[in-house]
């Protein structure tokens, strides 16, 4: 019988924000870089605005490595200084 947790994770979908349309090889390099991550089905979406790197949506928990991401943390730094 399976756990509760094994049982939402072989139902959970995750979801990779990326500026272009990702290659399975691309999505099954992140599933081996993010072991939470290996046995979830992937849902690639397409934002161009995040400019290149991903996002990464699984359940309440966002991990942000996009280039928009790091531009706007950039930006306050520089405000911060002024």
């Amino acid at each position: 019988m399976k756990s509760t947790r094994e049982f939402y994770h072989e139902r959970a979908k995750t979801t990779i924000i990326s500026a272009y349309k990702l290659s399975q090889t691309e999505l099954d390099l992140i599933k081996e870089k993010i072991p939470a991550l290996k046995h979830v089905e992937l849902v690639n979406v397409i934002d161009k605005g995040i400019i290149g790197g991903i996002i990464i949506q699984h359940g309440s928990k966002v991990m942000d490595f996009s280039l928009k991401k790091r531009l706007e943390k950039l930006r306050n730094i520089m405000y911060e200084n002024l």
